[in-house]
């Protein structure tokens, strides 16, 4: 037998079969096999977000478009990753991805440092092998106080659950008279609710579009509603015009929005107790408003982008029974008029400077990313090599050893065992059609001839049209 040149090489891959891999999986990619990486700077100084405090698992809005639209990324986004800058890999969702208008928004769970402008994430595309690893639950953990996160970016449905919530609560809205195309929001797509500003015969405000959550989200010992929300027409006197709402016979009442006049309003608890409030939305303006409470009896406070702008006096309040996006209550009135975008519920009250960053960070028009407008490149030939990895356990003892390998593309592989010799020990694959992606086999330390291997120095090759690549295993029982 002809003797095998090895050509010694380990490469981190993924155990995977062809088709979707978690977020969880992709924590083991190695990023040199992608084609192109791009910095992304997040400043926190008082030149950027002007945060002081560090925020941990913190939800970060990367918008691309145009020049700083990945090019070269396959149609539907899926081999974006992001990471560390020591490469450690970071849970993302893919919230739009338009590959004709050149335009994505994702979101990216990052801890971002407090007053720092030189942090750093990477952004990599241009790897035809990799599957989705788009992760909302993995983004918007529940074990970081996420309850429920509407991005609204559907068109206009009233399918049952035809409004997804992101976290693994799966907490999915259904919509009422809510049609139509999703329109352009502040992050990616929202969704457009045509309440009416007439009164109606018991002065509330006459019935429009909602979206009816399912019971249980709210959290009364502490938590947050937030929104971005337009105002587009004013309700009428004594109408007003509600962005969220919660409530049940008991009269358990979270709500907030605004009035006649655009003056913002809240409620809550059974005696409806006002937030006080003194500011007044502008119709055609988009506004972050974020309603938080602590305890019970609690005190609810009101944010307005990331300024503070109202606190209640102390009430003991019970759960309430539902929520509604868009409206005081189900089948009740005082709806909206304009677009909401990025429909949030928290069982956690978040910091002031938690929330002046999600407004700072979402915000269109935001300085605090900087992203490269030039990005690293490796040739396609580079990429496909690097995408071809072969990985084994450099000592095998009793159980056996897992044989991790990746591909660039469809192959047919061959891949078996030799000894120091070049003569062959065991075929592991002999001339299969792998699909493109990171495979797993295992070698149990037996020959051909299902005979135990005497201990020493194996090589493990896999060979594709092209490419070579091998692998030692010292096998000590």
């Amino acid at each position: 037998m002809n003797f095998v040149r090895f050509h010694f090489f380990v490469a981190m891959a993924l155990t995977l079969v062809c088709g979707n891999v978690g977020a969880a999986l992709a924590a083991g990619e190695d990023y040199t096999t992608w084609q192109y990486s791009r910095k992304i700077t997040m400043n926190t100084t008082s030149t950027g977000a002007n945060v002081a405090t560090d925020q941990t698992n913190f939800p970060v809005a990367v918008r691309l478009a145009g020049a700083t639209f990945p090019a070269g990324a396959k149609t539907d986004g899926t081999d974006i990753r992001f990471a560390m800058s020591d490469g450690t890999h970071l849970s993302y969702q893919i919230e739009q991805w338009d590959n004709t208008n050149s335009l994505a928004a994702v979101w990216v769970k990052a801890n971002v440092l407090g007053n720092n402008s030189t942090q750093y994430i990477v952004m990599y595309w241009g790897n035809p092998g990799a599957a989705d690893s788009s992760s909302g639950a993995a983004v918007f953990d529940t074990a970081n106080g996420f309850v429920g996160v509407w991005h609204l970016g559907e068109t206009g449905n009233t399918d049952p659950q035809g409004y997804k919530d992101a976290t693994l609560n799966a907490n999915d809205g259904t919509g009422f008279q809510l049609t139509g195309a999703d329109a352009p929001a502040v992050i990616g797509n929202g969704q457009t609710f045509a309440g009416t500003a007439t009164p109606n015969g018991t002065g509330n405000q006459g019935l429009g579009c909602y979206i009816k959550v399912s019971d249980g989200v709210i959290n009364v010992a502490s938590g947050s509603i937030s929104i971005w929300a337009q105002i587009t027409t004013l309700p009428v006197t004594p109408a007003n015009a509600d962005v969220f709402g919660s409530w049940n016979t008991n009269n358990a009442r979270y709500y907030f929005g605004c009035d006649a006049t655009g003056q913002l309003r809240g409620g809550y608890g059974p005696n409806k107790q006002f937030v006080t409030a003194s500011y007044k939305l502008t119709p055609g303006m988009y506004y972050h408003l974020v309603m938080a409470w602590s305890g019970n009896p609690t005190k609810a406070t009101m944010y307005v982008n990331d300024t503070l702008r109202g606190t209640s006096a102390a009430q003991a309040v019970a759960a309430p029974s539902d929520i509604n996006i868009g409206s005081f209550g189900a089948g009740y009135s005082d709806p909206w008029i304009g677009p909401l975008d990025e429909c949030r519920v928290e069982n956690v009250q978040r910091s002031a400077d938690w929330l002046k960053l999600c407004y700072e960070s979402q915000k269109p028009g935001s300085a605090w990313l900087g992203l490269q407008a030039t990005s690293t490149l490796l040739t396609p030939a580079q990429s496909r090599s690097n995408s071809f990895g072969l990985q084994a356990v450099s000592s095998m003892r009793s159980a056996g050893t897992t044989i991790r390998y990746s591909l660039p593309e469809v192959a047919k592989v061959n891949l078996a065992v030799y000894n120091l010799r070049g003569g062959l020990v065991r075929t592991l694959v002999n001339a299969e059609t792998n699909c493109a992606g990171s495979h797993a086999i295992l070698w149990s330390g037996r020959d051909d001839f299902n005979r135990t291997v005497a201990n020493g120095s194996y090589i493990c090759t896999i060979t594709t049209s092209g490419l070579a690549k091998s692998s030692a295993i010292a096998v000590t029982r």
